[in-house]
């Protein structure tokens, strides 16, 4: 392979990792975003789960005062009841009686109905309370892992910058130039290897004497099909 242009094939190298850990590093802010978004949504949950539990605990304590203040209304019908001298006055007062104690009836069965209800409700947010302490632990875990991550990407990097830095010096102006124009406009692979005569970026086969020309001499080429410099292992 001819010298510049395997020190252009090292600063293509070089080129492609830097740009795949920028990309990685770029995913990070990303990937942490989902978990704190996922950390988040499970606060949500248990939040609101707990907020049903003490929804249904308000309500039983609701009814259990109406259930008192029925009971506060009964036993002051059960003494007009013993006070009046009227059987319409009695019969009244007992047929109110009655309803009052179908009221009470039926608040109490409420009451149970609700009961049931709390018992699920807590079991349910100590459950979501559960998962949520063993979720929130894993995605901190993982948020530290980014942490690590985001610092590693970026000493390559820049271990990578600094080696490119050293690779251009030793690269001529002109070819430079090319590689350079070729790389913004081709996805970052400016020179491709050819192999048995054929590209192996565009898959284009080569003349026979360009890939003789190739494999023998010194000489720059680049490929007729896709404009990337070309270059052969024995040549």
């Amino acid at each position: 392979m001819h010298r510049d242009i395997s020190r252009l094939w090292d600063l293509q190298t070089i080129d492609l990792k830097i740009t795949e850990l920028q990309h990685e590093v770029e995913r990070i802010p990303i990937r942490r975003a989902e978990v704190d978004g996922e950390i988040a949504k499970l606060g949500d949950l248990s939040a609101r789960a707990d907020e049903g539990v003490k929804e249904l605990e308000r309500r039983i304590r609701a009814e259990e005062k109406e259930v008192e203040s029925l009971r506060t209304r009964q036993t002051r019908l059960k003494q007009q009841q013993m006070e009046v001298k009227k059987n319409e006055e009695y019969r009244a007062i007992l047929e109110e009686i009655g309803y009052v104690d179908k009221q009470i009836g039926e608040k109490e069965d409420f009451i149970l109905d609700l009961m049931e209800q709390v018992d699920v409700a807590r079991r349910e947010a100590a459950e979501t309370a559960r998962r949520l302490r063993e979720d929130s632990a894993r995605l901190a875990q993982e948020s530290s892992r980014l942490d690590d991550a985001a610092r590693f990407l970026q000493d390559e990097s820049e271990n990578l910058k600094r080696r490119r830095e050293g690779t251009l010096g030793s690269v001529p102006a002109d070819m430079l130039r090319i590689y350079t124009k070729l790389a913004n406009g081709l996805g970052g692979i400016a020179v491709a290897e050819v192999r048995e005569e054929i590209c192996q970026v565009c898959h284009v086969r080569l003349r026979p004497q360009a890939y003789q020309e190739l494999r023998t001499t010194d000489k720059f080429m680049q490929c007729e099909s896709c404009s990337r410099i070309l270059y052969c292992q024995n040549g």
